[in-house]
Formats: structure tokens, sequence, C-alpha cells
């Protein structure tokens, strides 16, 4: 069963909280979050949305878990981009997500 929540924005006021709540996803799903940036130029003005590039390492399955709890978080808008690169020891995975802030 996939999560399906309503949609909620992220307050304006709460920014600085977006890698806790990609980490908190990504302890879930046992894999270890990189980084986790907002990208400030998307935060200027009346803008709706904010993108956000995060970077996590682990194996496929667990990052699968990752996504699904991801589909969890209210203010997810989506997901543009993915990227997956094997490196010898384990999986990165590169992500541009777009949350939704008021």
């Amino acid at each position: 069963m996939l999560p399906f929540p309503a949609m909620s924005p992220l307050s304006r006021t709460k920014i600085d909280t977006v890698p806790s709540i990609i980490r908190e996803q990504a302890q879930k799903a046992h894999i270890d979050m990189v980084a986790a940036s907002p990208d400030l130029i998307t935060l200027g003005g009346e803008q709706r949305f904010l993108l956000v590039n995060a970077t996590l390492k682990g194996d496929f399955l667990n990052f699968r878990k990752f996504l699904i709890g991801l589909g969890g978080v209210p203010c997810l808008e989506g997901i543009e981009e993915i990227r997956i690169q094997q490196n010898e020891d384990s999986m990165e995975f590169r992500m541009k997500l777009w949350l939704a802030i008021a």
C-alpha cells in the first residue's frame, strides 16, 4: 500500500528542516543521506515550490523503500530527476525534488 497524504505545503519559516525531512526518510529505508540542500534561487518572490538537490548512498532495494517513504511526505510536489551511479561499494542516487511551500 503506497502512502498518499493530503498535500500540505511547507511553511517558508521551516525550510531549514528540509535536510532533516530527507534524512528521516533515508534512515527509515536504511540508506545514507550524503547531502540535501534547498536551491535558494527557486525560493525568491512568490514561488510556490522549492527545488531540493539530494544525494544518497545505499542499495537499490532500500532506495525503493526510500522513494515509497518519500511519497508519504505531505509537502512533496514531485521528483524531477533521479541519477543512479554504481560505485565499487554502493550505489549513489542524486535527485531533484520539488516541495510545495507556503
